[in-house]
Parts: structure tokens; sequence; C-alpha cells
């Protein structure tokens, strides 16, 4: 359970006060090769703000054996995100608390808290906490850069580094959302694949209805699929740990 659960983040970081389902975006055509910007596309990235989401199917494949869960997520601007994780039923089977220095997981099937730091995915996993915002379409850049975005037919493909990973991003000019995304680590031949579609908008926010997270050392698969939604701001975020839970330390 906790390697299900521990790789299941890679896909899971969503967060509000109002219930939406949000309604398909359409734009028309447009060639932005000489108007759009790296800062046009990075000022809508979702994880900018406060969100919230408070239910998410997700489907979990791997080596033939197949778990579905509901998630529901918080989100803060500063880089904090609570996680639920619940069967079909509504049972909590985990929470999960990330922040910049500290990893929280409460196991309640098996009465356990693991206390560690975001390295601890990354070094197991290959999940930084920067890389996170991706499962959103988010596009993160590690420098600032001035020129403009080169579209052809729509779309753009950007490279850039994350870490020690190296990440493309296929860009939608239009929406101006990534709906593409390949990480390698330049020490390993393990690559993780992100798709995003079903694109829906509620004013000026627009998020990925699907997302496909696909793993190929593990040949594990992710497929989230976002219920509903709300961006509002969160005044704060707890984690409540369970009452006498061993704790363990991870490393």
């Amino acid at each position: 359970m906790q390697k299900v659960v521990t790789l299941l983040l890679a896909g899971l970081i969503f967060s509000g006060c109002t219930v939406y389902r949000g309604e398909r975006k359409s734009t028309p055509a447009k060639d932005y090769a000489k108007e759009l910007s790296f800062n046009d596309v990075i000022k809508f990235n979702l994880t900018n703000a406060d969100f919230s989401i408070q239910k998410a199917e997700i489907q979990y494949i791997e080596k033939g054996t197949e778990v579905n869960i509901i998630a529901s997520v918080r989100h803060k601007s500063d880089n904090k995100y609570l996680v639920s994780l619940r069967t079909r039923a509504g049972i909590e089977i985990a929470r999960i608390f990330i922040s910049e220095d500290t990893l929280l997981l409460n196991d309640r099937i098996n009465k356990k808290i693991y206390c560690g730091s975001p390295e601890y995915l990354e070094e197991k996993y290959g999940i930084s906490i920067e890389a996170l915002p991706l499962v959103f379409g988010d596009l993160i850049m590690e420098r600032h850069r001035e020129e403009p975005v080169l579209c052809k037919e729509g779309e753009s493909r950007i490279m850039a580094m994350i870490g020690s990973r190296e990440v493309s991003f296929l860009l939608d000019c239009n929406e101006m959302k990534v709906t593409g995304i390949s990480m390698k680590s330049e020490n390993t031949e393990n690559h993780i694949e992100i798709a995003l579609g079903e694109f829906q908008s509620i004013g000026r926010e627009i998020y990925p209805g699907i997302i496909e997270i696909s793993e190929s050392f593990g040949h594990s698969k992710i497929k989230i699929e976002i219920k509903k939604i709300e961006f509002n701001a969160i005044d704060n975020i707890n984690f409540i740990p369970g009452v006498n839970y061993e704790k363990i330390v991870i490393r």
C-alpha cells in the first residue's frame, strides 16, 4: 500500500468553496508565433494560486493489478498540498501533507504515520515537489526566458530542466496550456510521460479534465479524472496525525 500511495503522489495534487463542473473551453484558431511569451503562459499556471479539487477519480495500473480510488486535494500557492485518498465506498485510506520541507503520510489501514522530507520522493521515485505542478499542465522553467514562444500550427515544443531531469513540454498555443510532458533523467532509462486533455474552464482558470501518467521502468499507469474543482482562497492547511499511530521516519 505504501508504494501505491507514494506513486500516486505524482498524479494527485488538487483543491476552494462553491463546486463547479467546468465547461469545455473553446478558443478560435490563432497564430501566436510573434506575440506569445513564456510569461504569458506561466501566469496562467494553476499552482500560482489556491485551489481545491473535491473529487478526482483515479485508476492505478501496474503489472496487471488495478486499483481504483477517489482523491481530494487542497493546494496553497506557497507549495503546500493536502491529499486525501479514499475507497469508492468513501473510507479514507491515507492522508498526505507535502510542503517544501515536510512529507507526512497517515496510513489509516495499518495505523502508521510516515514522516520525512520531499527529497524522499525524488530519491526513491523521481518525483520532486518542483515537478508536482506539471500534473496540472503548468509550464515550469528554472530560469527566466525573454524570447517569444514560437508556435507552429498552434503548438510549440519547449525544452527545460527541472533538477536533474530533462523535460519536454508540448504547448497548445491557443489554450496556453501544456498538453504533453516527457521527463527523463540523465542517469537512468526511466521516463515519465504525462498526457493532459479535456481542458475545461472556470472564469479565467483552465484545467485538464483528464490526466494520464505513465512510467516506463515499472510499466505503471495512472489515470485521473477531475470531477469537481473550486478556485478559492484557502486560509490554512492543517494535517492532523492519527491518534496512537506508529511513527516511522522515512529517508
